[in-house]
């Protein structure tokens, strides 16, 4: 456990919900893009950095904005059923989190001002999530960091594993018997 005296509770995060984050947050890179970018395994770093850059208060935040869109879509409005889930949502998050009622109301509205923890992920993840030209990469942490790295390790590279795309073969099956 980390320092302190309060335990800390683990919490997930929704596919749907790291989804809504990378489009929001990365709007203008392949990252931010509909459909998952799976060139590279990269993509499953992303949805940690993403989950890692959300408190449990965003968390729902995003989670409830996923839920009031499909509640308007199904009706094509503003439906009761719609404005009484956004009435329960502003209740909850002013009773266990303190957000007041126009800012919630803000925040379900138009999620793109969610917050995360690093100032500029965007530009972060940018320069940190290219795995392929190592000039350019340089040339990144150069623009982002200058000559200073608040880092005690440089940064570097990613490292990906990729799989075999062959079938192993079994023992016997691939001998030719010689005469």
């Amino acid at each position: 456990m980390f320092a302190g005296e309060k335990k800390q509770h683990v919490f997930t995060v929704k596919g749907a919900v790291t989804q809504k984050f990378r489009r929001v947050w990365f709007p203008d890179s392949k990252w931010g893009d509909y459909e998952k970018n799976r060139d590279t395994y990269l993509n499953h770093t992303l949805d940690a950095v993403v989950a890692a850059n959300l408190t449990k208060p965003y968390i729902e935040i995003g989670s409830d904005a996923i839920r009031l869109n499909a509640i308007f879509k199904a009706h094509r409005k503003r439906s009761p059923e719609y404005e009484e889930y956004l009435e329960n949502c502003v209740k909850k998050m002013s009773k266990y989190y303190g957000f007041t009622e126009a800012y919630t109301r803000s925040l379900l509205s138009q999620t793109e001002k969610v917050p995360s923890f690093v100032p500029r992920l965007d530009r972060e993840v940018k320069a940190r999530f290219n795995d392929e030209d190592k000039t350019r990469f340089e040339k990144d942490m150069k623009q982002l960091y200058g000559n200073e790295t608040p880092l005690i390790v440089p940064p570097h590279m990613p490292v990906t594993s990729h799989k075999q795309d062959k079938k192993p073969h079994s023992c016997c099956g691939d001998r030719r018997r010689s005469a």
